[in-house]
């Protein structure tokens, strides 16, 4: 009786240490895959992409809704996101927060994407963020916010892990902030969007300042996890080149995975770049989402927006 039940037993250990090896396998193969974004991974059920408590955040965009799983994978490779603004007509709504169902590869959630030529004749086409609001006062104010989309064969949104976003930036003039608003004017670049409270921004404001940024959990809970200066004076009537990337890796000691964040801006009317590039580890490190770009309180143009990796 003894001897069985050992025997038992030791089937049972046998066992369970070949599904523990099979799990561990299938769990590395899948971290490779997402470090290296050379696989198309399986769909994400909402569950894993809950990063946050229940009742924590109120989210007041989320671009991933529902609780339907989504496919995710790196942006590419072979293949790029973009929109160049070419194919529209001079004046064309692009999209707008109050019609989402224009452009199913992206998605304005504040104001209006329209098409507009610039006018000096060396910028060519582009599409104007110069949407006007007032406040109370009749003052005006400018901000708007836009996500990029990738679709699966079954038009459900992808889940980019590994990504790199790409937009050129006329700035043709800044404008008052908006009542109650601390942020300068400026503009960002999102990564790993979830929704409003969740995702990775980086940042070029008109003093000059630069940061890298995480949202987390709550409407006004930024995280700063790098900042910098510009360096240069950030002047109007100015092309600039924005590139905000994101990358897993994983700890050079520990091996922790981790997503390497990079933000580098560029003025082509002189060649100055400056770039900031941080990594943050932990397990409340955003695994996958979208990306996209907001303006705040300026004027001015957006084109050639690209996403790759």
């Amino acid at each position: 009786m003894h001897e069985t039940t050992t025997s038992g037993r030791h089937e049972v250990l046998a066992l369970a240490s070949l599904l523990l090896l099979c799990c561990s396998l299938s769990g590395n193969a899948r971290a490779s895959e997402s470090e290296h974004g050379d696989a198309e991974m399986g769909p994400v059920a909402y569950s894993a992409r809950s990063w946050c408590p229940a009742g924590s955040s109120v989210p007041s965009y989320d671009a991933y809704p529902g609780t339907i799983a989504y496919p995710e994978r790196a942006a590419g490779p072979g293949d790029e996101w973009r929109e160049t603004f070419n194919e529209y007509e001079n004046n064309e709504i692009v999209e707008c927060a109050s019609g989402k169902s224009l452009r199913p590869h992206l998605d304005v959630s504040e104001q209006c994407l329209r098409k507009q030529t610039i006018s000096d004749g060396r910028t060519g086409y582009a599409a104007s963020v110069e949407h006007a609001l007032l406040d109370s006062s009749g003052q005006e104010y400018r901000k708007i916010r836009a996500t990029a989309f990738s679709l699966d064969p079954e038009g459900k949104r992808v889940l980019w892990t590994n990504q790199e976003h790409r937009i050129r930036l006329y700035l043709s003039s800044l404008d008052k902030k908006q009542p109650g608003e601390e942020s300068d004017q400026g503009m960002s670049m999102y990564a790993r969007y979830r929704t409003s409270n969740d995702h990775y921004v980086a940042s070029l404001k008109s003093d000059g300042r630069m940061f890298i940024k995480q949202k987390l959990c709550g409407e006004n809970n930024y995280i700063t996890l790098l900042d910098g200066t510009f360096g240069s004076p950030v002047t109007t009537k100015n092309w600039y080149n924005l590139t905000f990337r994101a990358e897993d890796v994983k700890h050079p000691t520990t091996g922790a995975p981790g997503v390497k964040l990079t933000f580098s801006v560029s003025r082509p009317s002189d060649d100055y770049q400056k770039t900031l590039t941080t990594t943050h580890y932990g397990s409340s490190r955003f695994l996958n989402g979208t990306g996209g770009f907001r303006t705040d309180f300026i004027r001015g143009y957006v084109d050639d927006w690209r996403v790759r990796f």
